[in-house]
């Protein structure tokens, strides 16, 4: 059942709002949506959800969102490996709840999980629904499988579409109950005329369409095709740039996982790296994103923060590492907040929904300590997490 009530707060506490601080005596919730939010605390008894932090001034932010997950994978080195037929849905559903644990654990109120073999997440996000403990985990969105092509990423582990039957995937994933369509073209496997064929069918149902794109040519072939998404980013001309701010399309970095290939802290790609060439891959890549990640921001290109979580090495708490990277890469600090509340709620097609704590959007938050934008790693450690207007951490 959704929450009801007022959600108190203690004197001084802050929420952000449009841009800015404001006071917050009460959170009015009903249905787990923000009914109101009031300055002042209560004169008289009320029907209380819960009380924040003990009643001591806090600052209130909005649910952080990961707009690229893969949390039916496992993340720690030693167990690393594609969810493949060899895993139970038991098992890739128990990998997943662990996975959205850690993620809450850094302030994510929403997941937009990006594929696992075929079309199992699906499966296991429907069995997630059905777990009356689940449900105090971030809100989980799904492609349910990643569509490529004989040749193309991912193709042991996607979607195989053949030619000419790509309206027929979308529309099958959809019906399936995908959020969104994911669609893998770095080697270019699909046209431009294919993937705006995807978008015409996804569009129609109002969902989106992602396009996996590393290299300036993929990118270009997403553009053509006017992908809503494109993931990842790579080695892009200015004028590939100037292109994507013209078309307003989003870019979801992921540069987290780029800089975890490189520092291996955790012995992650000793697993996953077998020779010289892929070595020199992963490290092309990471160099790649430390040139174009500061120029897609002058660029005033739309970003949206997502971490990649489950690619190895790279866990599902790392939201927080990931908005301090592009920090410390010059991206000013408010614009980094907004890349994680309303640029990625535009970017999982919830923008009406989450990412901010105005009237009539879910009762999504984190309370923190001090003010991100002042004391930046405050951000890593919320006091607790709110969703849909009750507490889950």
């Amino acid at each position: 059942m959704a929450a009801n009530g007022q959600i108190l707060f203690g004197p001084g506490s802050k929420v952000w709002q449009k841009g800015g601080w404001r006071p917050i005596g009460r959170l009015i919730v009903r249905g787990g949506l923000v009914a109101d939010i009031v300055p002042e605390q209560p004169s008289f008894a009320v029907s209380e959800v819960g009380q924040v932090a003990g009643g001591r001034k806090v600052y209130v932010f909005p649910g952080l969102i990961d707009a690229h997950q893969h949390v039916g994978e496992e993340p720690k080195p030693q167990e690393f490996g594609i969810a493949g037929p060899q895993d139970s849905d038991e098992e890739v559903l128990n990998r997943t709840v662990r996975n959205l644990k850690d993620a809450l654990t850094v302030g994510v109120t929403t997941v937009l999980d990006m594929g696992s073999f075929g079309s199992r997440m699906l499966r296991v996000r429907w069995e997630l629904g059905q777990q009356i403990e689940c449900k105090r985990l971030p809100r989980l969105l799904t492609v349910g499988g990643y569509l490529t092509r004989k040749g193309g990423h991912a193709a042991a582990s996607g979607i195989c579409v053949k030619y000419g039957e790509i309206e027929k995937c979308v529309s099958f994933m959809l019906e399936e109950g995908a959020d969104a369509i994911k669609i893998m073209n770095d080697p270019v496997v699909f046209s431009a005329e294919e993937i705006s064929a995807a978008v015409g069918v996804a569009h129609k149902r109002g969902k989106l369409v992602h396009v996996h794109a590393f290299t300036d040519r993929a990118a270009h072939v997403a553009l053509d095709g006017r992908a809503d998404v494109i993931e990842h980013a790579g080695a892009w001309a200015q004028t590939t740039l100037e292109e994507v701010a013209k078309t307003q399309t989003c870019v979801v970095p992921t540069f987290i996982a780029a800089l975890d290939t490189v520092c291996d802290i955790d012995g992650a790609m000793n697993q996953y790296l077998f020779n010289e060439v892929d070595t020199a891959t992963f490290l092309d890549w990471y160099r790649a994103e430390c040139d174009v990640v500061p120029r897609l921001w002058a660029s005033g290109i739309k970003i949206a923060s997502g971490t990649d979580a489950g690619f190895p090495g790279t866990k599902c708490n790392s939201l927080y590492r990931e908005l301090m990277a592009l920090r410390l890469l010059g991206i000013p600090m408010s614009d980094v907040l907004r890349f994680a509340t309303e640029e990625a709620a535009s970017a999982v097609g919830l923008e009406k929904k989450v990412g901010s704590l105005d009237v009539g959007y879910s009762a999504d938050f984190i309370v923190l300590e001090s003010d991100p934008l002042e004391v930046p790693n405050t951000l890593g450690r919320p006091i607790e997490t709110w969703v849909e207007g009750e507490k889950a951490l």
